[in-house]
Protein backbone atom coordinates (compact mmCIF):
# COMPACT_ATOMS: atom_id res chain seq x y z
CA UNK A 1 0.00 0.00 0.00
CA UNK A 2 1.22 3.11 -0.71
CA UNK A 3 1.71 5.52 1.95
CA UNK A 4 1.35 9.23 1.81
CA UNK A 5 4.08 10.45 4.40
CA UNK A 6 6.85 8.59 3.01
CA UNK A 7 6.28 10.34 -0.23
CA UNK A 8 5.83 13.91 1.42
CA UNK A 9 9.20 13.56 2.88
CA UNK A 10 10.61 13.80 -0.96
CA UNK A 11 9.43 17.63 -0.39
CA UNK A 12 10.73 18.25 2.67
CA UNK A 13 13.86 19.52 1.60
CA UNK A 14 13.36 21.44 -1.47
CA UNK A 15 14.26 24.99 -0.89
CA UNK A 16 14.25 28.13 -3.13
CA UNK A 17 16.82 28.66 -5.73
CA UNK A 18 19.78 29.68 -5.43
CA UNK A 19 18.59 30.54 -1.27
CA UNK A 20 22.12 29.87 0.02
CA UNK A 21 24.40 32.03 -2.58
CA UNK A 22 21.73 34.63 -2.37
CA UNK A 23 22.21 34.76 1.51
CA UNK A 24 25.75 34.84 1.16
CA UNK A 25 25.86 37.75 -0.95
CA UNK A 26 23.62 39.78 0.84
CA UNK A 27 25.91 38.94 4.15
CA UNK A 28 29.10 40.14 2.59
CA UNK A 29 27.27 43.24 1.11
CA UNK A 30 26.34 43.52 4.79
CA UNK A 31 29.55 43.07 6.22
CA UNK A 32 31.91 45.19 3.53
CA UNK A 33 29.14 47.71 2.60
CA UNK A 34 27.45 47.99 5.76
CA UNK A 35 24.16 48.25 3.49
CA UNK A 36 21.74 45.60 4.32
CA UNK A 37 19.60 45.06 0.46
CA UNK A 38 16.63 42.70 0.42
CA UNK A 39 17.18 39.08 -0.59
CA UNK A 40 14.57 39.53 -3.39
CA UNK A 41 16.81 42.19 -5.39
CA UNK A 42 19.39 39.35 -5.96
CA UNK A 43 19.11 37.29 -8.98
CA UNK A 44 21.67 34.53 -9.99
CA UNK A 45 22.30 33.52 -13.26
CA UNK A 46 25.29 30.93 -14.29
CA UNK A 47 27.39 32.03 -11.07
CA UNK A 48 26.49 35.24 -11.75
CA UNK A 49 24.87 37.38 -9.43
CA UNK A 50 22.82 40.22 -10.61
CA UNK A 51 21.64 42.84 -8.48
CA UNK A 52 18.77 45.08 -8.88
CA UNK A 53 18.75 48.26 -7.15
CA UNK A 54 19.88 51.75 -7.52
CA UNK A 55 22.98 53.13 -9.04
CA UNK A 56 24.67 54.03 -6.58
CA UNK A 57 24.61 51.49 -4.22
CA UNK A 58 25.70 49.28 -7.58
CA UNK A 59 28.39 51.61 -8.55
CA UNK A 60 29.74 50.86 -4.56
CA UNK A 61 29.45 46.59 -5.00
CA UNK A 62 31.30 46.94 -8.23
CA UNK A 63 34.27 48.91 -6.82
CA UNK A 64 33.98 45.86 -3.45
CA UNK A 65 33.19 43.42 -6.17
CA UNK A 66 36.73 41.52 -4.98
CA UNK A 67 36.16 41.76 -1.41
CA UNK A 68 31.94 41.12 -1.56
CA UNK A 69 32.87 37.96 -3.47
CA UNK A 70 35.21 36.73 -1.52
CA UNK A 71 32.94 36.92 1.63
CA UNK A 72 30.47 35.27 -0.47
CA UNK A 73 32.33 32.54 -0.99
CA UNK A 74 33.43 32.11 2.38
CA UNK A 75 29.89 31.99 3.56
CA UNK A 76 28.32 29.92 0.66
CA UNK A 77 31.12 27.17 0.27
CA UNK A 78 30.99 25.14 -2.60
CA UNK A 79 28.27 27.33 -4.44
CA UNK A 80 30.49 30.00 -5.29
CA UNK A 81 28.94 33.31 -7.15
CA UNK A 82 31.94 34.62 -9.39
CA UNK A 83 30.91 37.78 -10.75
CA UNK A 84 28.38 40.42 -9.71
CA UNK A 85 26.50 42.96 -11.94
Amino acid sequence: MFNISDYLKNFQNITVPHKTEREALKYAIREVLGVEIDISLIEIRNKTAYIKTKPALKSEIFMQKKNILEKASERAGENKITSVF
